[in-house]
């Protein structure tokens, strides 16, 4: 036995997919994987507490948690596939060049 990189490849178009390749992250199905969606989630979103002074409430208090994903808003498709998957959310414009 040698070394692996010392093995010749003889056809080397099997070994390679030369077909039609998609780019894209996303799954080609209407609905995200959801392995691909924990990761993403967990490299580009964030939780917060909003907590706000409001009379209308008995408590005099408004307590808001929100789960927001940031990303370029060359990535909106992104966000849309997202709140497919999720049933859930609003896509907002938040500044200049960011969707959240």
């Amino acid at each position: 036995m040698d070394f692996e990189r010392n093995y010749r490849v003889k056809f080397l178009s099997k070994q390679i997919n030369v077909g039609i390749r998609s780019f894209s992250t996303l799954p080609p199905s209407s609905k995200m994987n959801s392995w691909f969606l924990t990761g993403f989630c967990d490299a580009e979103s964030s939780f917060s507490t909003l907590i706000q002074f409001n009379s209308k409430f008995k408590s005099l208090w408004r307590v808001k948690l929100i789960f927001a994903i940031g990303l370029h808003k060359k990535d909106i498709s992104i966000l849309q596939k997202i709140q497919a998957t999720l049933g859930v959310g609003k896509i907002h414009i938040h500044g200049k060049d960011s969707v959240q």
